[in-house]
């Protein structure tokens, strides 16, 4: 019944975050994930989720003619690999502009046999209430409010994303670093954001390295606190573009463990994971998934 909102502003890596995200609960919190892309297409996205895992840039994923014998070798051991774990990472495709009734109908069909610990849906703006408003706010609202009703009924928590208004990027656009900031009536759409989120964050390129820095911002956090490991209320992530990958400077050069992971599902859904027999060997894998 949680949810936790990115915010950002076009190309700042919204989606590439939340899919970054849900593969480290998957892999190494060992947890059911469910993925909805609703922007850039199913294939493409499966496409971004095996570029990031192998460390191939995603335009030889994009044009397999491309590859190595040795890169090929590279994305069939990782396909082995993720066939050999016990949970799974479901994406689904309700299609480019789904109701929350469809939404609801991925979920519900499936809850025989599987039951996801978190559902990312890619992102709100393609995401169609089931009841016309002609106020944007109350559509915002209502969207917002059925996803909550969902997780809290089946069990998950869910993340999402959203724009920055355009003032807002203006606004960190002219000043300086090291003074920037975000609060919640930043995001594109009003403040239902902010009223209905558990967790809210805002990411930007970072001024001075745009291609390979982003700011996050904890603009809200219902239950824990707003700062991060570095003290601050804002922390740079490391971003590789071509290969879909964010890591903390903090962990970058660490494989995450179970007792890391556990601190994300915490952070989602304001509750402990179930113990987990047989947790993720960190042996002989020097890749920070």
């Amino acid at each position: 019944g949680t949810l936790t909102i990115f915010t950002a502003g076009p190309g700042t890596y919204k989606t590439t975050m939340m899919m970054n995200i849900a593969l480290n609960i998957f892999k190494n919190a060992n947890e059911d994930v469910m993925y909805i892309p609703l922007e850039g297409g199913h294939d493409m996205f499966l496409q971004k989720i095996v570029s990031r895992e192998t460390q191939i840039p995603f335009e030889k994923i994009d044009k397999a003619h491309l590859l190595t014998d040795q890169e090929v070798k590279r994305v069939a051991e990782e396909f082995e690999r993720w066939e050999s774990l016990k949970n799974r990472f479901k994406v689904s495709k309700p299609g480019d502009r789904a109701k929350c009734s469809s939404i609801r109908n991925e979920i519900e069909t499936r809850l025989s046999y599987y039951r996801p610990r978190v559902v990312f849906v890619d992102y709100l703006d393609n995401v169609i209430s089931d009841t016309k408003n002609n106020r944007d706010d109350l559509e915002i609202r209502d969207k917002l409010e059925e996803l909550i009703r969902m997780g809290d009924n089946y069990g998950f928590a869910v993340v999402t994303a959203a724009k920055l208004g355009r003032e807002a990027i203006k606004r960190l656009r002219d000043t300086k670093e090291g003074k920037q900031d975000l609060d919640t009536t930043d995001v594109h759409g009003g403040q239902e954001f902010g009223g209905n989120a558990t967790n809210l964050y805002g990411q930007i390129r970072n001024p001075n390295q745009p291609g390979s820095i982003l700011d996050l911002f904890c603009m809200k956090s219902r239950f824990g606190s707003p700062i991060f490991r570095n003290g601050k209320g804002k922390t740079p992530l490391n971003v590789k573009p071509e290969i879909g990958l964010i890591t903390s400077p903090i962990e970058e050069n660490k494989n995450w463990n179970y007792e890391q992971g556990k601190e994300v599902i915490e952070m989602l859904t304001n509750s402990p994971p179930p113990n987990i027999d047989n947790l993720p060997s960190n042996e002989d894998d020097g890749a920070p998934f």
